[in-house]
């Protein structure tokens, strides 16, 4: 950045003309010397190369500080500038320049800029019509690095808003969602989730069961929403953090996904505790299996049925035993019992 020639439009600087520590460079503009400044000029600690121009000689009515030091300037001090030393009480060229040594090459003063020739001040830009412009929210501008002009985005993990000279830090686990120029604490930090129901307290602890990580590692912006669970759990709706085992572990396939949506093929209702149409309950695996298994189905059924037939056999036979001797008893005496009967009867 160069001094602009337009300061020399200036008619009268009361007090102090300060552009120190700004990472001035090129030569400084005959203009200056036009200006009335009656206190300091002070244009140290830049990069102002080549000689000093005569014309700093007008400035007659400097009384406290003329300060040109740690620059690159060079040649010798112009007769006229050294003869206004004697009235000025802080007087510093030489220090930290190449007084005395010829310059290498002649730099002419800067071409007029559109530049402002006033510092907008901290948490404003200068605006592409010459003036100044408030720090949009998520921006900010201080008042250290006056030489950059246009407001910067904040970093992440910080928020700002509108007019801001800095960026505040969010408060741990809150961070922000993007890389920069947050407006807000929008998000949390890794492991933990976005609850829109907790409006003094979003960040919550991922629950048990819920998946706040990705295939490479823990991920931040994960709200109740878009939250993930394992495979073999249930969540009744997407506006709740509970979470459910299922009771047959293969019937629930997790991710972000709810009610039936998270039920695998074949399995429907809470916890995908029933079976679909068309699929029924496998006695063994307590699985839901397809009414259209073909020879699958055949074998699963034949197996069942040969279970049944061997659980029921010892049965039969128990009772075959025990049912024997009553048998026998009657066969012998049949004749007496239907005697009885008959007496009985009359």
């Amino acid at each position: 950045f160069s001094i602009p020639t337009q300061l020399g439009q200036l008619v009268m600087i009361d007090s102090t003309f300060d552009l120190r520590r700004n990472a001035l460079s090129s030569s400084i503009p005959t203009e200056i010397g036009q200006i009335n400044i009656r206190h300091t000029l002070n244009l140290a600690d830049n990069s102002l190369s080549s000689s000093i121009p005569t014309q700093l000689a007008r400035l007659s009515n400097l009384t406290q500080r003329f300060d040109l030091r740690t620059n690159s300037l060079c040649s010798e001090v112009p007769t006229e500038v050294e003869a206004i030393s004697d009235r000025i009480e802080y007087w510093q060229i030489t220090t930290q320049n190449s007084i005395g040594t010829a310059c290498p090459l002649y730099r002419p003063s800067s071409a007029p800029t559109s530049e402002p020739t006033f510092d907008c001040g901290p948490g404003f830009e200068a605006s592409d019509d010459g003036g100044c412009a408030a720090c949009t929210a998520g921006k900010y501008r201080d008042d250290v690095e006056k030489y950059i002009k246009k407001c910067r985005d904040c970093e992440a993990g910080k928020f700002s808003t509108e007019r801001a000279s800095a960026c505040e830090k969010c408060d741990a686990p809150l961070t922000t969602l993007f890389e920069s120029g947050a407006a807000s604490c929008d998000a949390c930090k890794e492991f933990y989730f976005w609850d829109d129901r907790r409006k003094q307290d979003p960040c919550q602890l991922c629950p048990t069961n819920a998946l706040c990580s990705t295939g490479e590692g823990p991920e931040k912006g994960v709200t109740l929403r878009n939250l993930k669970i394992k495979g073999g759990y249930y969540r009744y709706s997407p506006g709740t953090d509970q979470i459910v085992r299922c009771k047959v572990s293969d019937a629930c396939i997790g991710g972000n996904l709810t009610h039936d949506e998270s039920c695998a093929n074949g399995y429907t209702a809470a916890m995908c505790s029933r079976c679909s149409e068309d699929f029924y309950r496998d006695m063994i695996s307590s699985t839901c299996e397809s009414c259209d298994g073909g020879v699958e189905g055949l074998i699963t059924l034949s197996v069942i049925v040969c279970l049944v037939a061997i659980m029921i056999y010892p049965l039969y036979l128990l009772v075959s035993m025990v049912s024997k001797p009553v048998r026998d008893f009657m066969g012998k005496h049949k004749d007496t019992i239907e005697l009885m009967r008959e007496n009985g009867s009359t």
